[in-house]
């Protein structure tokens, strides 16, 4: 499971603001320098 398509779902089915959402994920890719480019450049 990759983290670009768990996080949205979850916080999508949370009803969590999108401003948040886009900031969690640069967070947990902040972390995953392999994915960082991939999942979250354009995020």
């Amino acid at each position: 499971m990759s983290w670009s398509s768990y996080y949205p779902d979850l916080f999508a089915s949370s009803g969590v603001d999108s401003s948040v959402r886009i900031w969690s994920i640069h967070q947990v890719c902040f972390f995953c320098t392999s994915c960082w480019w991939e999942n979250c450049a354009s995020a």
